[in-house]
């Protein structure tokens, strides 16, 4: 009977001390009344020089040191290396025009137009949307996505989505050639 109150004091010893470990101090997030005064304060409108500065700064593609030189020598090189057939270290080439300009519509493309290639056709439909979501204003680049996602849906059996796709392409070069 000693051995079992021991054990069950022993229990409880463990359980209360285990409780009583002493807990992290977290640092609350909420600023300081001073800080709150500070965030709080109006923010002075900007004067019509400085506005018509920031909406154009806005508007414009956020130029990079050595973004476009280095990103259309890295285009070049991908379609080189796909007319060659070497279709790994062409979209390898392309990831790394992405790691520069992630937004360039081109690079997406012809990641596309690689995966095509290799009979990937649903990474190559994805791709191709990709690039259509970049390619605001640029008709003839998205009617290639559509011709490239045709493609790939018809790959997958999906003749009908296919020729709506070949539809859009053919709208687009449409408006392309008429110079809209």
């Amino acid at each position: 009977m000693k051995k079992k109150y021991k054990l069950i004091l022993c229990a409880a010893v463990i359980a209360c001390s285990a409780c009583s470990m002493p807990q992290p101090v977290y640092e609350s997030k909420k600023p300081m009344p001073q800080q709150r005064a500070e965030i709080e304060k109006p923010a002075t409108p900007p004067s019509d020089k400085k506005a018509r500065r920031i909406g154009e700064m806005s508007s414009a593609k956020p130029a990079s040191p050595i973004g476009k030189p280095a990103v259309e020598e890295l285009i070049r090189q991908t379609r080189s290396q796909m007319e060659k057939g070497q279709l790994k270290p062409a979209f390898a080439t392309a990831e790394r025009g992405l790691a520069i300009d992630s937004s360039d519509a081109r690079i997406w493309s012809l990641m596309a137009e690689i995966q095509l290639k290799q009979n990937n056709s649903a990474q190559a439909e994805q791709l191709a949307k990709k690039s259509n979501l970049l390619a605001k204003g640029n008709k003839s680049l998205q009617a290639k996505n559509w011709r490239i996602i045709a493609e790939a849906l018809r790959r997958k059996g999906a003749d009908k989505e296919a020729d709506g796709a070949v539809y859009k392409a053919s709208e687009l070069e449409k408006q392309s050639a008429a110079g809209g």
